[in-house]
């Protein structure tokens, strides 16, 4: 498997070293949007006294992950925010 840090790899509309950058700036957004969002979901769970089977989870998805997942379903991406789900 390819790692997003290998050059002249191309994902089709933007090539995987612009994506590697591209991530590497947005990344800490999208930590900070995702503990926002944790935090939210988890009052609001709270404050409505709903009981959870199992405990919320949350990730930012990984370089190799975005990788692989624009090799297993041919994507076409323009930019890092064209993934649906990075956070």
């Amino acid at each position: 498997m390819a790692k997003l840090g290998r050059a002249n790899t191309d994902t089709g509309s933007m090539s995987i070293e612009k994506l590697k950058s591209e991530y590497l700036s947005a990344r800490g957004k999208a930590e900070r949007l995702c503990e926002a969002l944790m935090t939210q979901i988890e009052t609001l769970v709270a404050s409505n006294e709903i009981a959870l089977p199992v405990p919320l989870e949350s990730r930012v998805k990984t370089c190799d992950s975005i990788e692989e997942k624009i090799s297993r379903k041919s994507l076409q991406l323009e930019e890092i925010a064209d993934l649906d789900d990075l956070v």
